[in-house]
């Protein structure tokens, strides 16, 4: 998550991480970055969240959620 970051130019914390596995919610958190989780089948919103992650239905529930974090 840093180096994309960094490639990308763009501090961490204006970064959106889009996961679905609480070891990775785990990584961007670590980075800085604020994290939207799409639940599954083998990883279920309450462990998503319990990860530190925001958790999110879908792909299309992140534009809002994108909208709020960075106005």
């Amino acid at each position: 998550y840093l180096l994309a970051a960094s490639r990308l130019a763009v501090p961490p914390r204006r970064c959106l991480a889009v996961e679905d596995s609480s070891t990775g919610v785990a990584a961007a958190r670590a980075a800085g970055m604020p994290v939207a989780a799409i639940p599954g089948a083998y990883m279920p919103a309450e462990r998503l969240a319990a990860a530190g992650a925001c958790v999110v239905p879908s792909l299309a529930a992140l534009i809002p959620l994108s909208r709020r974090l960075h106005g």
